[in-house]
């Protein structure tokens, strides 16, 4: 409560007024107003939680309480996604393993691949890579987001609220009218006012300062400046006395003011105008208006959010209702709530909100910041608002630029239609086919695994799509384009005109363009690893025309073929090359004797089968490659080239291989019979004159035929085990005829010791002998010669 001094005092924060209100002695000043000129003695009277901004706390707290949870868009498809993710994975194990009845191994094959293919990676990916996108390029704008639920809100919401001071209006006063009064020029009229007011420090005193150096007009110097806050100023200007101040300031100096004067006042405070009243020497010389404007970028912002299809747009103001009135006419929005405190405000969109409309809030006060929490998504002005303001709001504008606004709910709108896309299309379209191709047996699991990460990366790269701004690429485009269609519809125009006055010169210049454009569509072109052949009625007329830019008589007259005269070209015999997208799966091997009925060759039996020269059936893979010897006979004599090419190698690989036979086919005479069959195959087709000329014969494969393999394989056996045998015998023999020579000649060394033994003993026994015959004889002897005892 003021109980000394008289002053102007801001009340923008709290009431949203966007002029200062004049305090004196008994009026209510509120806690976090601005004392904007001259001092005031006060009295508390309420204090804490029963303040004007203790109040608007409460209610920020109250309506932070109050707004429930919101629940993401991902959430809602991820809250039935696993569970018909196990359902399909269920009824893939039923469908497959008692409906078609395969075996227990291929029955998870599929149940896995589908479950790979199913992974909600992608549904993971959906929002968050969005969502970063978005928050990305409204940050990159200078629109902080504070978090991505807050966009999906924006998106949603069909109604936006808007305060009117700070946000649709500049938040300061200027000057907008002068209306002179007793004959005195505008111009000199803000001269000496602006010149009386240009020391004072108030509001509306630096808005007619401001104006006047806008105009560029000098202020003379001022005498005896006396400020009376609340009221007005008195100077001295050019000798003369001069007052500029509200009406009952002028009158209470000057006395009452003319009728016509009044008039002009009172309509002015009923158009929301704050007036100020010059008087020079006693005698008013002009009414000043002046009001907060209109951002310059208020009306298309208002326009532009109407064109994005919000539905309802209101301005909710503290303001007089006059302001609020006349602000919404000149920026074209229909519904007006004005002199609101906050709760007001709050209520009403409470009540909106009952009507089932996602509310927006857009605001910069103090006085906005319940409003703000209570509204679906508050949106703040970062650039002149309130502390408070910006941590209550979801949505901060970072500048004062108004034209963020529009650009931060179309990217919202962008951000939920790719988010809605990521899901639909890639996390469960995308999945959806994969499982139908995996369940059917179609997808294995190293191609539902790349399936899987190719939806993944889909969605980044639509996310990524946020990043960019294609309205500056589509204006540009669209100006083009109606530039380019104004300018043929002109040309078109004054065509019919020319032809319409000049029937026969039109008729003739057609005829001669006509002419001219089927003369000049002889002009070919041959590229650099071509040749031509030109005809004329049938008749070669120019062969192997060289690369390069040429002329000939225009169709029907002749006609011109082009051919790759140096390209390689391939023949296949025995078997052919699938392309990619009739292959299938691929073998983990091609191996000599893998039945080629997948992958990315077929067998052709009928051309693979052969007879050698010792009446053994052999499966033949050839391939001949030839090119263009002569451009004439091979265009013109033949109409087959590759057909012709295969049925002959094929003749000459049959005589070659009879001759043959079986082993040296498959071993030891492959290269004789490609050279053979090379120069046999280019003499017979010389002598077709097929101009063509083989460059090479391979035998790509050459093996039993799988119908023989089990035979072969036998007989295999049989000769394996026959030669084991062989070796075997070899084996023993050569272990046995040592052993018996060894024994042979132990046998002869044994008879010859014994021989020598018996001799050596019959020598011994010999000498024996005769050592005891001459001992008998030498007793012989000597028993002769002694007298014997009995004869004594």
């Amino acid at each position: 409560m003021v109980v000394a001094g008289r002053s102007s005092v801001n009340q923008a924060p709290l009431t949203g007024e966007s002029v200062p209100v004049d305090k004196t002695v008994g009026d209510e000043v509120f806690a976090g107003t601005l004392n904007e000129f001259g001092v005031l003695e006060i009295r508390t009277v309420r204090v804490g939680e029963d303040t004007k901004l203790g109040q608007i706390a409460q209610l920020v707290r109250e309506a932070q309480e109050r707004k429930g949870k919101v629940q993401r868009l991902a959430d809602r498809y991820a809250q039935w996604f696993v569970p018909v993710l196990l359902v399909v994975g269920g009824l893939t194990f039923v469908l497959v393993r008692f409906v078609l009845g395969l075996d227990a191994a291929q029955t998870w094959l599929r149940v896995v691949s589908v479950l790979i293919v199913a992974c909600p990676c992608a549904m993971i990916l959906a929002t968050p890579t969005a969502v970063v996108a978005a928050l990305g390029r409204l940050a990159h704008s200078g629109v902080l987001v504070k978090g991505g639920i807050y966009l999906e809100q924006l998106a949603e919401a069909d109604c936006l609220a808007l305060d009117k001071t700070g946000t649709l209006t500049e938040g300061r006063p200027r000057l907008q009218r002068i209306i002179p009064l007793g004959g005195i020029d505008a111009n000199e009229a803000l001269r000496v006012a602006a010149a009386a007011e240009q020391t004072s420090e108030h509001v509306l005193a630096r808005a007619l300062v401001t104006a006047a150096r806008e105009r560029s007009l000098t202020l003379p110097p001022v005498q005896d400046f006396q400020a009376l806050p609340g009221l007005g100023v008195r100077a001295i200007v050019d000798g003369a006395t001069v007052l500029v101040g509200s009406r009952n300031f002028i009158a209470e100096q000057i006395g009452e003011l003319d009728d016509e004067t009044r008039r002009l006042l009172d309509e002015l405070a009923e158009q929301g105008y704050t007036t100020l009243l010059g008087a020079c020497d006693g005698r008013p010389f002009a009414i000043f208006a002046l009001a907060d404007p209109l951002r310059s970028e208020a009306s298309q912002v208002i326009a532009q959010l109407k064109a994005l299809g919000i539905s309802h747009l209101a301005l909710l103001t503290g303001d007089h209702a006059s302001v609020a009135k006349r602000i919404a006419q000149q920026v074209g929005v229909e519904e007006v709530h004005a002199e609101l405190l906050p709760q007001d405000k709050v209520a009403i969109v409470r009540r909106w909100q009952g009507q089932g409309r996602k509310v927006a809030m857009v605001g910069d006060g103090i006085n906005d910041a319940p409003v703000l929490t209570a509204a679906d998504v508050g949106i703040a002005l970062g650039g002149i608002g309130m502390d408070i303001t910006i941590e209550a709001a979801d949505i901060v504008l970072m500048t004062d630029d108004l034209r963020k606004l529009p650009e931060a709910i179309e990217v919202s709108r962008r951000t939920l239609r790719t988010i809605r896309q990521n899901l639909l299309l890639f996390a469960i379209g995308v999945n959806a086919l994969g499982v139908l191709l995996a369940a059917a047996g179609t997808l294995k699991p190293v191609g539902a695994a790349v399936m899987h990460q190719i939806a993944s990366l889909l969605v980044v790269l639509n996310s990524l799509r946020l990043l960019t701004d294609f309205r500056f690429i589509r204006e540009p485009l669209r100006q083009r384009s109606s530039q380019l269609a104004g300018w043929l519809s002109a040309r078109w125009a004054a065509l019919c005109a020319f032809a319409r006055h000049h029937p026969r010169l039109a008729i003739s210049l057609v005829i001669g363009s006509l002419v001219i454009s089927w003369l000049l569509s002889g002009i070919y072109l041959v590229r650099p690893d071509e040749v031509a052949v030109v005809q004329r009625f049938g008749r070669l007329v120019a062969e192997d025309v060289p690369p390069g830019l040429h002329y000939r008589l225009p169709t029907p007259l002749t006609k011109l073929t082009k051919v790759r005269k140096g390209e390689i070209r391939r023949v296949e015999i025995g078997f052919r090359t699938v392309p990619p997208k009739q292959r299938g799966q691929e073998p983990f091997a091609y191996e000599w004797n893998f039945p080629h009925r997948f992958g990315r060759y077929r067998k052709i039996p009928e051309e693979a089968l052969m007879v050698t020269g010792d009446e053994n059936l052999v499966a033949v893979n050839a391939v001949i490659h030839y090119r263009i010897a002569d451009t004439a006979d091979f265009l013109f004599r033949i109409s087959a080239p590759d057909e012709l090419v295969r049925v002959v190698g094929e003749s000459v690989l049959r005589e070659l291989m009879a001759q043959v036979p079986s082993d040296a086919v498959l071993v030891t005479e492959r290269r004789k019979l490609e050279l053979a069959a090379r120069q046999r195959l280019q003499e017979r087709l010389a002598s077709y004159r097929a101009g063509i000329a083989v460059v090479a014969v391979r035998l790509q494969d050459v093996h039993p035929p799988l119908e023989v393999v089990g035979a072969f394989r036998r007989v295999a056996s049989a000769l394996e085990e026959k030669l084991a045998m062989v070796n075997q015998a070899e084996a023993y023999r050569n272990e046995q005829i040592p052993l018996a020579k060894g024994k042979a000649v132990a046998q002869i060394k044994s008879a010859e010791a014994y021989r020598m033994r018996r001799t050596l003993r019959a020598v011994g026994e010999a000498q024996r002998f005769l050592y005891a015959v001459g001992s008998l004889r030498s007793i012989s002897r000597s028993d002769a010669g002694a007298p014997l005892l009995g004869s004594h």
